[in-house]
């Protein structure tokens, strides 16, 4: 197979995202795991629809659609058991004869194709599927679960297709006031810049007067909460609210005083 033009590129080609926005998902990639499409996903840069477009675009084999996700057959399912497609992050699709659709997240992994092959005895046929869809997919039909990233990222996912259908609502309060004030970008190259370690405490300041400032009760939630914390990881794993939109929450309230970073 020839070399595959990695993703980061594609978009930085594209002119979808640049290439400083590329490098902080490298970096929340370390810090973080799962795949670079994930990232940023979850940093706002791209969408799921447009990550599985361009995925489908660099390894050269059909997306799936939503419906073969969602209408998964039993007799599929029964091909591979629920800790190989979860350890192998796939899933059976539908079967054709002599044939087998699989999502895959890397349809070039050969080694994973010929396995399925020799475990099914049937030929398998890669479409591509992002992370997030996937991971979704395998708590839905096998019962895998997700954390709670996934689950996050997959219901901003829902929410945006529901408001392209018209079937949802625009984006909340809290989102809206940061997308005005506090850009993505900025947020991610802050918390590079200045607390990328996690085991930094966000500390309110108990003087702070927070009458004074412009704040939803979203943002005011959030400026509560991190009292008692132990560290930022613990504040994403209670936060109700997209990694994302909590990062930017936590920045723009440390630029206006309001709290501040401690070692641990």
């Amino acid at each position: 197979m020839p070399k595959l033009k990695r993703i980061g590129d594609l978009l930085v080609e594209s002119g979808l995202v640049s290439r400083l926005e590329i490098d902080q998902a490298v970096q929340a990639q370390k810090i973080f795991g799962d795949r670079l499409g994930t990232n940023l996903i979850e940093m706002g840069v791209v969408d799921g629809e447009m990550m599985a477009s361009l995925l489908s675009q660099q390894y050269g084999v059909p997306r799936v659609k939503p419906e073969e996700l969602e209408k998964i057959s039993k007799e599929a399912l029964a091909l591979i058991p629920a800790k190989a497609a979860h350890r192998l992050c796939i899933l059976p699709l539908h079967k054709d004869k002599n044939q087998l659709a699989l999502a895959m997240m890397d349809p070039s992994d050969e080694h994973v194709v010929r396995r399925i092959e020799q475990n099914v005895g049937m030929k398998v046929i890669a479409k591509i599927a992002t992370e997030v869809e996937i991971r979704f997919f395998l708590e839905k039909h096998y019962g895998v679960p997700r954390e709670m990233r996934h689950i996050r990222l997959m219901n901003q996912i829902l929410e945006k297709r529901n408001r392209k259908e018209g079937t949802a609502p625009e984006t909340d309060v809290l989102t809206s006031q940061l997308d005005r004030h506090l850009p993505p970008s900025e947020a991610i190259q802050y918390f590079f810049d200045k607390i990328k370690d996690l085991d930094r405490v966000p500390v309110r300041d108990p003087k702070a007067d927070l009458t004074k400032h412009d704040l939803t009760p979203e943002l005011t939630f959030l400026l509560l909460q991190v009292d008692g914390l132990s560290n930022l990881r613990d504040f994403f794993t209670a936060s109700p609210f997209p990694r994302i939109t909590s990062l930017r929450a936590l920045v723009r309230l440390a630029k206006m005083g309001l709290l501040k970073f401690e070692e641990a």
